[in-house]
């Protein structure tokens, strides 16, 4: 007998073996696209890095309001004079001092909502594809 090929058998097993390997890397490719998908939309980036921003305006505050029924708020300064507003303006939620500028600092947004209460702020945002995040923010030291 020669004994230099492959049997039935052997080749189906190395056939099962190979199919399992290849359903594990189609499970895995899966897996990967929906965690890129749910963690590393623009919006969740967007979203991050707007709010490690936006808590640095509450350094040395001596005052704070809610603006046009919570879609807007009005920060002012200990040491001068300025006061810091960040409202939203058509889909953009926009940072402004003394009503002048426009700096983008969101984009995509539908909805804002900005809430004060008890030394706290709360933001409330619904982007243009449905989805909502929002973040509640302490803020040291206001009278308003």
């Amino acid at each position: 007998m020669n004994q230099s090929g492959f049997t039935l058998l052997e080749a189906l097993i190395h056939l099962v073996t190979f199919l399992m390997f290849m359903s594990f890397i189609v499970f895995f490719y899966s897996w990967i696209n929906q965690l890129n998908i749910s963690i590393f939309t623009k919006e969740h980036v967007s979203w991050e890095m707007f709010t490690y921003d936006f808590k640095n305006y509450f350094d040395d505050i001596s005052d704070i309001a809610i603006e046009q029924g919570g879609r807007g708020i009005e920060l002012t300064y200990a040491n001068s004079d300025d006061k810091v507003q960040i409202n939203q303006s058509n889909e953009v939620l926009r940072k402004q001092v003394e009503r002048k500028g426009h700096v983008p600092m969101l984009v995509g947004v539908k909805n804002v909502e900005f809430n004060l209460e008890q030394g706290f702020v709360e933001i409330r945002v619904e982007f243009i594809n449905g989805l909502k995040k929002e973040r509640t923010f302490f803020v040291p030291h206001t009278e308003g």
